[in-house]
């Protein structure tokens, strides 16, 4: 209770700074590095409100999954979809400092600034660990930069990033908000698994079996984009488990029918349940074997052997705001509701909820790809697209509310 009312008075005299229209005109930004305890230097972006002395509140972003540089910028050429270079952070970081919040953003270990100079086995040879040490040493350079005050303080991790918040949140008492967007709650060998067999089964049974009979032809995997399919992450990620392919005349690699290992009765058409899925779950095992005794590196290793969030998620002591898209198919929104089932049966109560119910996983339009007439073939996105000013808006009143409150 005391704590509450704490940060309440705190929030007060901030939230009058915040209504300046000072601080809407434009943002400072700047370098910060630190070290991490394997001594591999971190850069870090500053952005904060370019016509006010501040100081300001304190905002840390934690990235998820891959090598991100601090603006988490991505672009997928593979993909027919409407897309283009996506900075995720750097479109939430600038539209926050707008609003009066100094926001950190990081190069996870490995990557470099618009990733002129990354080195991937810096990443693949880290841990989980790792990680939630360098976003440890992030925080201390956000906490003791002259721009910030001291309270209040804010987390958000994505993705990857909400573990290694919520491992960070475990121990810091510094931390007045945790934001958890698009949160994992099972263990992450699950939610592998359901990422490489049980949504990718989902796609072709909604998307690409026209007639309904469980079983894919290659028309039906050609009307989806007259690529057989290929346009969708998810008929490419089992390219090698559905088709059988050859060079062409000019040297290009071509489907030659499907996988006849897959198609064992070699009838031209490939049973989802009884012939693809088979296939999808021994490659998944065999990936998540290689994950658990290290052979992918100790990246992997570590990942796959952590706890569940959701068995963690009690021992955070501070208030927490879960932010999902409801049409998330990366971690799907009974994830965060797994997580909130855990703070209930412990008592918990000091959490919110923002869900989106037309949006994906990076808080985006579902455009995963369009058939040829426009259509939207399957609810999800799997590009970092920038939210749109609403999102970006309705994210931080939330926030701000539950710092009030």
């Amino acid at each position: 209770m005391s704590r509450c009312l704490a940060i309440s008075a705190r929030a007060l005299a901030w939230f009058l700074v915040l209504s300046s229209p000072a601080l809407a005109a434009g943002v400072s930004e700047e370098v910060v590095s630190f070290t991490t305890r394997d001594n591999l230097p971190i850069q870090c972006i500053l952005s904060y409100p370019s016509e006010a002395p501040g100081p300001f509140p304190g905002m840390l972003l934690i990235p998820g999954s891959g090598l991100h540089d601090a603006d988490v910028s991505l672009d997928v050429p593979i993909l027919e979809i409407t897309q283009g270079p996506q900075f995720l952070f750097r479109s939430l970081a600038r539209y926050f400092s707008r609003h009066g919040w100094a926001v950190q953003r990081c190069n996870k270990r490995g990557a470099s600034f618009d990733h002129a100079e990354d080195r991937p086995a810096i990443l693949e040879n880290a841990t989980l660990e790792d990680l939630t040490e360098d976003a440890r040493l992030a925080l201390v350079a956000l906490h003791g930069h002259p721009r910030v005050v001291a309270s209040p303080l804010v987390v958000v991790g994505h993705s990857e990033g909400s573990l290694v918040a919520t491992r960070l949140a475990q121990s810091n008492p510094d931390i007045d908000l945790l934001v958890l967007m698009g949160s994992v709650a099972r263990r992450m060998d699950a939610l592998i698994e359901y990422q490489l067999v049980d949504r990718n089964l989902d796609f072709l049974r909604q998307a690409a079996d026209a007639n309904g009979d469980g079983n894919l032809t290659l028309d039906e995997l050609n009307l989806l984009d007259g690529n057989s399919g290929l346009g969708s992450v998810y008929v490419f990620n089992s390219a090698g488990i559905l088709f059988r392919f050859k060079q062409s005349e000019g040297g290009d690699t071509v489907i030659d029918g499907f996988n006849t290992q897959t198609d064992a009765n070699g009838n031209g058409r490939l049973h989802i349940t009884r012939e693809i899925e088979p296939a999808l779950r021994r490659e998944a095992s065999r990936f998540l074997e290689m994950a658990a005794d290290g052979s992918l590196g100790p990246y992997w290793r570590s990942l796959v052997n952590t706890e569940s969030p959701a068995s963690q998620i009690h021992r955070v002591d501070t208030r927490i705001l879960f932010v999902h898209g409801a049409l998330d198919v990366q971690t799907p929104v009974d994830e965060p509701l797994a997580m909130m089932a855990r703070l209930e049966s412990r008592g918990r109560t000091n959490y919110d909820v923002l869900f989106f119910p037309t949006l994906g996983h990076s808080l985006s339009p579902p455009n995963d790809f369009y058939r040829r007439d426009g259509g939207l073939t399957i609810l999800d996105n799997l590009t970092l697209n920038a939210p749109r000013a609403k999102i970006r808006r309705l994210l931080l009143e939330r926030i701000e509310a539950n710092l009030a409150h």
